[in-house]
């Protein structure tokens, strides 16, 4: 079932994923999100399946998703994921709109 924090756990840690590594392309090799997906389909599909099986896994497994680890939370971990879902938009919209 698609309910709970598990799926927001999940598309959490795939948009700080797919913000860092965006990003990290662009700033490095000038490569911007669609040129990146274009050239490197089959790579960007089995990471984000891997992430998405190993995020699932557990979840699945009845472990708890309410485990601290040192300063990290849940809560916290998917602020951040939200924060990346945002980041990530902006990035799509910056290249659309000035190339």
């Amino acid at each position: 079932a698609f309910d709970g924090l598990g799926p927001e756990i999940i598309n959490s840690r795939l948009s700080m994923l797919g913000f860092a590594i965006a990003a990290f392309w662009e700033l490095t090799q000038g490569i911007d999100v669609f040129q990146q997906v274009n050239k490197y389909p089959l790579i960007t599909i089995a990471t984000f399946v891997i992430f998405t099986v190993a995020s699932w896994i557990p979840f699945q497994q009845g472990q708890s998703y309410n485990v601290k680890s040192g300063p990290f939370t849940p809560a916290l971990e998917v602020t951040l994921g939200r924060i990346a879902m945002v980041g990530f938009v902006g990035l799509i919209l910056n290249e659309a709109y000035f190339g």
